[in-house]
């Protein structure tokens, strides 16, 4: 006795006359709804290559019958000489010759993804020379209020760039200096603050603090210094015991490592007239002997810590656990962390 497998397709029949066109079904037993239609020319349907019974229960007016139909040998897809079909975009219209009766069969299809959200913040415009000057603020998603710290180190050619591998090399002479800056992660977030001059709403420079990249004049303004408000902690990790702080007044290098600004001060970069705003960090590495010499080859891990400031942005910036910092204490009132390894050099 040969044993055949079966599925199930429920049809819900309608007064259209026409053919039928029933749905592949995916499962070995199980019902499948599908937008059908019966006229003289009978059912169209077609089964799983390894299907040889078809079961079907079609209701139309309160009235259910039951059946079932055997895959003929050539497939049972094309409706015969005396029905035109002719697929179009999302369904496919069926004529039958004889009579000039039509119908049009939906097909069914996933549904397409959404589009997606917009989410808060700085908008572009085609005012020059400012590039951002407005702000969603409604009808937008906004974040969780995470930020991440950007860390800049030497780069090429004497230049300055980001640290994108979380890794300097301890220079055999003289310093080098990394600087410390914090961003929103533009998971959604727009100003709140509001100018001194009774406008109705902030400035361009409150509209795009945090947002990296989106500059406040494009004759380059404020490009690449709209960072948070923030002071930093810096501590290295001892190879034995706790980590150690590094003093924030620059006073004492720990592992050769000093902390020359908080980010409480403004700095005015080399050949500016005008200095940056406040919450960049300034790390100066120097030599140091324990970590790096001729008998020695070690790497100092240093943890970079900031603390928010005042910067008038919703949601507010977030820290300590809502920030995924964990639970703990000892990260409660910080916004981030960041780490960076000074290895010895080549």
């Amino acid at each position: 006795m040969k044993l055949m497998k079966h599925i199930t397709i429920a049809l819900v029949l309608c007064a259209i006359p026409a053919v039928a066109v029933g749905q592949t079904v995916t499962c070995d037993d199980c019902t499948h709804v599908a937008s059908v239609y019966m006229g003289e020319g009978g059912v169209i349907a077609t089964a799983q290559e390894d299907v040889e019974m078809v079961t079907w229960v079609a209701t139309c007016g309160g009235v259910t019958r039951s059946g079932e139909l055997e895959p003929n040998d050539d497939g049972v897809t094309e409706a015969g000489d005396g029905v035109k079909m002719m697929a179009g975009k999302g369904a496919t219209f069926v004529k039958e010759t004889a009579t000039g009766r039509v119908g049009i069969l939906p097909h069914i299809v996933p549904e397409p993804p959404a589009a997606p959200a917009a989410i808060c913040g700085p908008r572009p415009n085609r005012n020059w020379p400012n590039a951002y000057d407005s702000q969603a603020t409604s009808s937008c998603m906004l974040g969780g209020g995470r930020t991440k710290i950007r860390l800049l180190g030497p780069g090429s050619f004497g230049g300055t760039s980001m640290i994108t591998n979380g890794m300097v090399y301890r220079p055999r002479s003289g310093t080098v200096t990394v600087t410390a800056d914090l961003w929103v992660d533009e998971s959604g977030s727009y100003s709140t603050a509001v100018d001194n001059d009774d406008s109705d709403g902030p400035s361009n420079a409150s509209i795009q603090k945090g947002w990296a990249g989106k500059t406040a004049s494009a004759l380059g303004e404020g490009s690449g210094t709209n960072w948070l408000t923030a002071t930093f902690v810096a501590s290295v990790a001892a190879a034995v015991g706790n980590p150690t702080t590094v003093p924030a007044d620059g006073s004492d290098d720990v592992a050769g490592v000093t902390q020359t600004n908080t980010g409480a001060t403004a700095i005015t970069p080399e050949g500016a007239t005008t200095p940056n705003p406040v919450g960049q960090a300034v790390l100066t590495i120097g030599p140091d002997s324990a970590y790096c010499s001729k008998t020695n080859d070690n790497a100092a891990l240093v943890n970079i810590l900031a603390v928010p400031g005042t910067n008038a942005i919703h949601p507010p910036v977030a820290i300590g656990r809502a920030a995924g910092l964990g639970s703990s204490t000892a990260l409660a009132s910080f916004a981030a962390v960041t780490q960076l390894r000074i290895v010895c050099p080549p």
